[in-house]
C-alpha cells in the first residue's frame, strides 16, 4: 500500500469500480455492528483540534480537519488529493486528514455527531436527513450536476428512451427508480411499459450479460468508463438530461452546531480555499491528479488507464460555475429538487431547502491567499 492507512479510517478502500452511487438506492447496507462500532471510536479521537508544525523555520498553528468521505478515493475527489500532494491545504493552515467511512450509510450521523469535522455527501441525502431532524448543513457543492446516467449497450438495437417499452431496465433502489418513472414518463410510456429489475450494486454486470437491457443508477465517470475500456460502445445519457432534475450529486457538509462556532467556521472556509486551489490544479494537470490519487490507493494505482480516463471525463464537473465561488450552490437547484422530493414522497414534511445549505463559507474565485 502506498502509505493508504494514514487516509484511511479502518477499513481498506474496495476496488475503484465498486464506489457506491448514493442515487441508486435510499440506503446502503450497514456493515458489521463491530465496524461501526470501531468508526466511532477511531473518529472520537479526532477533531477540529490544534497542532504546530514548522515551516522554513517558522512555527505555524494549524487546525487539523478530519473529513470523511462518502467512500474509496476516485476520480471525484480529485481536488482533495491534488490540495495534499500540492500543500494547499497546509497554505491555508489547514491539516486535512480524509477518511475512508466503514459505513458510508452513516457519514451524515457521524458528521451530525461531531465525530467528523466534515463530510462528503449527497443533496438528496441531506435533504432527507433534515427531513428526519438531523441538523446538518452543505456548505459547498464537488459537483454540480448528475453523474447517475440511463445506460444501454448500441449493440441492444435501442435508438431512444421509447424503445426501452418491453424490455427489462436494471435499477438499484427507490432513488434509480423513481428517475425512471420520470424519465418514462417525459418520454409517453408508463412505468409498467418497462420491466424493471432491482439488482442491487451488481448495475454492470447485469448489463454485460445481457440480463437487463438497460440501467439506471450507473455513473458516466465510473461504470461508462468501464464500458469504454471494455471497448463496449454504449449510449449513456446523465439523468437530468433525459429528463430528471438536476442536483448536486456530491457536496461538503458540517453540523450546524459547528458552524455556529467562528473558529471553526472559518477554519472550513479555509478548508474550502484549500480544495478549491487543489482542485484547480488537479484540472491544469490531470497526471498530477491522477499521481496524486495513485500514490495513497493501490487499486487505483494498479488501474491507472481507468483512473486517467474517469478523471478525464470527471475534472471538466469539478469546475466552479461560471462567475461564482468555487462550491457554489444554485439556489433554484436546491429548491426544484426538494420539490421534486416531495412530490414523488421522497420526504415526509414540507421541504426547507434554504436550511439544508449555505453559501457563506464559500471561498472567493481567486486563488486563496
Amino acid at each position: 500500500m502506498h502509505n493508504h492507512k494514514e487516509h484511511q479510517l479502518i477499513t481498506p478502500a474496495r476496488p475503484f469500480s465498486d464506489r457506491p452511487h448514493s442515487l441508486r438506492g435510499h440506503a446502503l447496507a450497514s456493515r458489521a455492528a463491530a465496524l461501526c462500532l470501531a468508526l466511532v471510536l477511531a473518529l472520537a479521537v479526532f477533531g477540529c483540534g490544534e497542532k504546530n508544525e514548522s515551516t522554513a523555520g517558522k512555527k505555524l498553528k494549524k487546525n487539523r480537519i478530519t473529513l470523511l468521505l462518502d467512500w474509496s478515493p476516485n476520480a471525484d475527489h480529485a481536488g482533495i488529493y491534488t490540495g495534499l500532494a500540492k500543500g494547499t491545504f497546509d497554505r491555508q493552515g489547514i491539516a486535512l486528514e480524509p477518511q475512508v467511512p466503514s459505513d458510508p450509510s452513516a457519514v451524515i450521523k457521524q458528521v451530525a455527531a461531531g465525530r467528523a469535522d466534515l463530510g462528503v455527501s449527497y443533496q438528496n441525502e441531506v435533504m432527507e436527513a433534515r427531513d428526519e431532524g438531523v441538523k446538518v448543513k452543505a456548505i459547498a457543492t464537488i459537483v454540480n450536476r448528475p453523474l447517475n446516467s440511463l445506460i444501454w449497450l448500441n449493440k441492444s438495437g435501442i435508438k431512444s428512451i421509447k424503445d426501452l417499452k418491453g424490455k427489462k431496465v436494471g435499477t438499484s433502489g427507490a432513488y434509480p427508480s423513481t428517475f425512471l418513472h420520470v424519465i418514462l414518463d417525459k418520454a409517453g410510456l408508463k412505468p409498467g411499459d418497462v420491466d424493471e429489475v432491482d439488482v442491487g450494486w451488481d448495475l454492470l454486470p447485469h448489463l454485460l450479460a445481457g440480463k437487463v437491457d438497460a440501467i439506471i443508477g450507473a455513473y458516466y465517470n465510473v461504470e461508462g468508463v468501464q464500458l469504454k475500456i471494455k471497448d463496449r460502445p454504449a449510449t449513456i445519457t446523465p439523468v437530468d438530461k433525459a429528463g430528471a432534475p438536476t442536483y448536486d450529486e456530491l457536496v461538503v457538509i458540517a453540523s450546524e452546531e459547528f458552524l455556529k462556532d467562528g473558529g471553526r467556521a472559518e477554519s472550513f472556509r479555509r478548508f474550502l480555499a484549500g480544495l478549491r486551489d487543489g482542485t484547480q490544479a488537479a484540472i491544469a494537470d490531470p497526471k498530477l491528479a491522477g499521481d496524486s490519487l495513485a500514490a495513497k490507493v493501490d487499486d487505483l494505482a494498479k488501474d491507472r488507464d481507468t483512473l486517467d480516463a474517469s478523471l478525464k471525463m470527471t475534472l471538466p464537473v469539478l469546475k466552479s460555475a461560471e462567475g461564482k465561488p468555487y462550491g457554489w450552490m444554485d439556489p433554484l437547484t436546491w429548491t426544484n429538487f426538494a420539490n421534486f422530493m416531495r412530490d414523488q414522497e421522497l420526504l415526509k414534511h414540507a421541504p426547507s431547502p434554504v436550511d439544508a445549505y449555505s453559501n457563506d463559507y464559500l471561498p472567493g474565485n481567486g486563488p486563496a491567499k
